[in-house]
């Protein structure tokens, strides 16, 4: 099984190295077989097909993909599992995973064991290229309790090993646990990460916490967030893009020029207004898997949006960029005149404000937004009225802003931290 995964790693990492039509005609062989399959297997992807007029035989190319609908969470969840799974797999044999629920919608993904070890490889892809070596001491802290996932088999020859920490976890000094570890690796939230290195610039007797590399992924990281960590543990991190539903989907190399789409694995589409958006344009992400036949996802609406790029990275991989996420398709703010605001743009807004360890935006009408602020170091009776007048003068537009002082920022169901949430329809 070990030697059977080195060589699935191994043809990974080739394939990066293969021009972008290279992996594309390798996208497009996956996908011509994921179609015909869900096609004859699933009944759900059957019935989607008969009433579009499409037969496996019409999917062709990815542009061929816009003659299926999309389909989206909130309609799976409708379903009972045999409507979605190929006919004869038994939901008891299978691996089951659930999606964060950052929007409140929880989704169960059922995996065999073989496409839960093949998307475990395509994240150590994604490590290894920065850094990540097989005996390397990996933790990955989280923000609330839950139960560690299963160790794999390998890991007890130390290959590969995964410690779990909580960052919140009162009875533990979480630096002083690192400094214990000694982990060559460190995963986590960018939230989690800001607040240890918050802790390490403002305390200079703190432990020193030094890991080779860090990695980042689940939430946003803005540039300000990125700095700050980067200074801290003396690294220069590397962010990844991932979802329980197609695992690891884009990832930064040690160039930092974007994130290097999988698209060996995952169909990415960009859509706006119903059409493909042009590089360097926001669209909708809509995926498809090309390696899960147990629950295939066949154009599904992810609840992301990304901008493609429009040019290759200078480190000479095939793997086409993502010139950067903007968040969940709730996480904009529309504005009176359609004008849209992305939580980048208020982390540029709120970056030189002093006294905010934390802070998040949230808006249920056109004209007004809270803002939701945990006090930090140097918080003085000024940092309110500071905050609404730097973002009144930014958005340039008649909006009430009202300040609302926490004691901490909430976290979605999944631990995740979400600066920017509208309640509102935001076109894209």
């Amino acid at each position: 099984m070990l030697l059977s995964s080195l060589c699935s790693l191994y043809r990974l990492r080739i394939n990066q190295w293969r021009t972008t039509s290279e992996l594309e005609e390798i996208q497009r062989q996956k996908l011509v077989r994921i179609i015909r399959h869900a096609y004859e297997k699933v009944p759900y992807y059957h019935r989607l097909f008969d009433s579009a007029g499409v037969a496996p035989d019409d999917i062709r190319t990815v542009d061929d993909l816009r003659k299926i609908p999309v389909t989206t969470k909130s309609r799976l969840q409708e379903l009972p599992p045999d409507e979605f799974l190929a006919g004869g797999v038994s939901v008891d044999s299978c691996i089951r995973l659930r999606t964060s629920g950052s929007t409140g919608k929880q989704l169960d993904i059922f995996l065999s064991q073989k496409e839960k070890t093949f998307l475990d490889l395509v994240w150590a892809r994604a490590y290894q290229e920065n850094g990540l070596k097989l005996r390397d001491r990996r933790l990955v802290l989280r923000s609330f309790l839950r139960p560690d996932p299963p160790a794999y088999w390998f890991e007890y020859l130390g290959i590969m090993r995964r410690k779990y920490e909580y960052l919140y976890d009162e009875s533990t000094d979480t630096l002083e646990t690192i400094r214990r570890i000694k982990p060559e690796v460190i995963v986590s939230y960018p939230s989690l990460l800001k607040l240890l290195a918050l802790e390490l610039k403002q305390n200079p007797q703190a432990p020193v916490v030094r890991p080779r590399a860090v990695f980042t992924r689940s939430e946003l990281l803005n540039l300000a967030d990125r700095d700050l960590i980067n200074a801290a543990f003396g690294v220069t991190l590397s962010d990844m893009y991932g979802s329980q539903e197609f695992g690891c989907m884009a990832w930064e190399c040690e160039r930092h020029e974007g994130y290097h789409m999988n698209i060996d694995t995952t169909v990415i589409e960009f859509i706006k207004d119903g059409k493909t958006s042009a590089s360097g344009e926001r669209g909708k992400l809509i995926c498809t898997a090309l390696h899960s036949y147990t629950m295939p996802l066949i154009r599904y609406e992810l609840g992301d949006v990304g901008v493609p790029a429009c040019r290759q990275c200078s480190c000479g991989r095939g793997l086409p960029l993502l010139e950067n996420l903007e968040g969940r398709s709730d996480g904009f703010v529309q504005l009176p005149g359609d004008i849209i605001f992305t939580a980048a743009s208020f982390s540029l807004i709120m970056r030189d404000i002093e006294g905010i360890k934390q802070y998040r935006i949230e808006q249920e009408k056109l004209n007004e937004l809270t803002v939701y602020i945990e006090k930090g170091r140097n918080f003085s009776s000024g940092v309110p009225g500071q905050i609404e007048a730097t973002i009144t003068k930014h958005l340039d537009r008649d909006i009430r802003v009202i300040i609302t002082i926490v004691d901490s920022i909430p976290t979605d169901q999944s631990g995740k931290l979400r600066a920017v949430v509208s309640k509102l329809p935001v076109t894209l």
